[in-house]
């Protein structure tokens, strides 16, 4: 019976199956797709629902099949399937990887999504991505260099260490410069013989500094972020560095979870991270070695794993990356600013993940603002937004509603979505709103002091040349601000005296203790105020 039954599987599929071939940029590429029933041959003009689509990427030595066991949940679940060849049965993960070619398989990718959606009911909004060993490495380089995908996985697979923080090609993968940090599965077996365990700390290591997830240790060491070695060789750990990585990594998972006979250990994290709710996810098996793990040789089903993570995100839930909205630090609004007309300055960061044509940020009697609008157009080739908005303030608007502001998202369609303040702070969807910083307002001539000591984050933030850093004191206090790299090593001291209390805010204009512009890169500013000590991040762009 069993076999009866696998041999009508078998029949469907071939059925179900077409095979993709067509001339790209002077290279003959091919991919086998599988449709699921659900998808009809001929709708007879009526209209057809669309449906995912899965990338199914090979690993080294590899060819576009379904030897992953996709096809049957593609069928079950309704959804597309792509196992597209690479050439000369490699992928090109990013410069200067091994046993890579160098053929531009993010345009081959991209020309197989255009033509998908041309012949099939596509959804745009859901089209994800896995694979397996350097399939899984094609995954990570795809998330740090293209738009198209709405989520990723990875089995067995890496990062180009390249894109590691301090190494040669930092500059693509990071959020800096437009790297969309989209959600990410990993699964990797502790007894793996060829991509080792370490790779896929490492990775998690990357994508949560990507991501500005809460607790995770920036790079601090006086060397570059390691590059793995050869495929088949574990880290050796020189200096003597990798329990603390790998602590902080584990350790700042929101939600952990073991299996009870310990087969297999899930990691979340979510919290601060910009990918939002489970934007990254790995499951661990500690007895399992590099093979495409499913239950005939694991206790998990890896398609499975990762479909039913994938089904969680749509770009068109999941926004631009509002990396920040910012009022400068510190200032105070009274009768006499408002009534000589100064400006306040809007901060506002964006990155944009290519699911919407604009977004429109409004603000409504907050801090007497009356009803001004930013309007953001993404029909560009820009994918990362960093400027400042002058703000008129008007005194006849009541000082009592605070951080009141919504936000429109608009399509390539013209369909407007717009959420709320309240919508934005309980909004469980795939996008990060930060908190307008705290701005005092005064309508009369007593100045309210602070209640607490706060730093604040830095606005602008990336910045260049100059950003501001804005703190709090409750009282008189000896101050001093300091900036850092990520080695540790003193950059610049900002301030160090004495200080009365109140609101106060300090510049750094990008130079080092001599007055030499430093490089551009990640910062680390720290305040020590009487007992009161913080350490926030900023990044320096060119």
């Amino acid at each position: 019976m069993k076999r009866i039954v696998y041999l009508m599987m078998l029949i469907a599929n071939l059925t179900n199956a077409d095979q993709l071939d067509f001339w790209h940029e002077g290279w003959f590429r091919q991919t086998y797709l599988y449709v699921p029933s659900c998808i009809s041959n001929d709708t007879g003009g009526e209209t057809q629902d669309s449906v995912p689509l899965v990338f199914m990427i090979h690993g080294l030595g590899g060819t576009g099949a379904d030897y992953y066991n996709f096809s049957a949940l593609a069928e079950d679940s309704c959804f597309m399937v792509a196992f597209p060849s690479g050439l000369f049965n490699s992928w090109n993960i990013g410069p200067d990887a091994g046993y890579a070619h160098e053929i531009d398989d993010n345009s081959f990718l991209h020309a197989l999504i255009d033509t998908i959606d041309n012949d099939y009911p596509l959804d745009t909004n859901r089209v994800y991505l896995t694979g397996h060993s350097m399939g899984g490495a094609m995954a990570s380089h795809l998330l740090c260099t293209s738009t198209r995908f709405t989520a990723f996985g990875s089995s067995g697979g890496l990062i180009n260490g390249g894109y590691q923080y301090g190494n040669d090609h930092e500059e693509l993968c990071q959020l800096e410069t437009g790297t969309y940090p989209n959600p990410l599965i990993i699964t990797h077996g502790m007894l793996d013989e060829v991509v080792p365990y370490e790779w896929a700390i490492f990775t998690l290591y990357h994508f949560l500094l990507l991501n500005r997830c809460n607790g995770v240790t920036p790079w601090s060491y006086d060397y570059a972020f390691p590059i793995m070695p050869d495929i088949g060789i574990g880290y050796d750990d020189p200096y003597g560095d990798y329990q603390d990585i790998y602590d902080s990594v584990i350790g700042s998972a929101d939600t952990i979870t073991y299996s009870a006979n310990g087969e297999i250990q899930r990691f979340r994290w979510s919290e601060g991270c910009l990918a939002g709710p489970s934007s990254l996810e790995a499951l661990v098996i500690p007895g399992a070695t590099h093979a495409w793990h499913m239950t005939w040789n694991s206790p998990i089903n890896t398609p499975l794993e990762h479909w039913n993570y994938f089904r969680q995100f749509s770009k068109n839930e999941m926004g631009p990356v509002l990396n920040s909205i910012t009022l400068p630090n510190g200032v105070n609004i009274s009768d006499d600013y408002i009534a000589n007309n100064e400006e306040t300055l809007i901060g506002v960061s964006l990155i944009d993940n290519y699911s919407i044509s604009s977004i429109k940020i409004s603000f409504s009697g907050m801090i007497n603002v009356e009803g001004f609008e930013l309007v953001y157009d993404f029909n560009t080739d820009e994918r990362f937004i960093n400027t400042d908005i002058g703000v008129s303030l008007d005194p006849s608007i009541s000082s009592d509603y605070y951080e009141t502001y919504e936000i429109t998202l608009i399509d390539s369609d013209g369909n407007e979505t717009i959420y709320n303040m309240e919508e934005l702070q309980n909004l469980d969807l795939y996008q990060q709103f930060a908190v307008i910083n705290s701005v005092t307002v005064s309508t009369n001539e007593v100045e309210l002091m602070p209640k607490e000591f706060l730093l604040h984050q830095n606005y602008p933030n990336p910045f260049n040349p100059i950003t501001n850093i804005g703190y709090h004191l409750p009282e008189d206090s000896h101050v001093s601000i300091k900036v850092f790299d990520l080695n540790g090593f003193l950059i610049k001291t900002l301030c160090d005296n004495f200080y009365l209390s109140g609101y106060k805010e300090v510049k750094w204009d990008g130079t080092n203790q001599s007055g030499k512009e430093v490089s551009a890169s990640i910062y680390v500013y720290q305040i020590e105020a009487g007992e009161y000590v913080s350490t926030k991040k900023m990044a320096l762009i060119k």
